[in-house]
């Protein structure tokens, strides 16, 4: 699978990625929405994992972007700070 990890913890982005890359798939690892939203506009990925608080645009931004330009693409959105309402709208929003 082509997978876009976007993370601005370099230490998760790293782990994450390398269990990726060690499970066989192809991972581009970025560090901030705006990587993540340049990296949506130049490649189709199977599946985006991002940060919902990155600098430069949020998970929610990247979110919106891939379901304008690949709706199929899996987006899978991660954080350290997570409510409720957070998980609402991100699955109203095609998570």
């Amino acid at each position: 699978m082509k997978i876009l990890l976007a993370d601005d913890e370099k230490l998760i982005a790293i782990t994450l990625g390398d269990a990726l890359l060690e499970a066989g798939h192809a991972v581009t690892v970025v560090h901030d929405g705006k990587e993540a939203l340049q990296a949506i506009h130049d490649n189709n990925f199977d599946v985006i994992i991002t940060d919902i608080r990155m600098p430069h645009a949020d998970g929610y931004s990247v979110l919106e972007t891939v379901k304008k330009i690949h709706p199929q693409t899996h987006v899978i959105l991660i954080t350290t700070f997570a409510t409720v309402e957070d998980a609402v709208n991100s699955v109203k929003n095609g998570a």
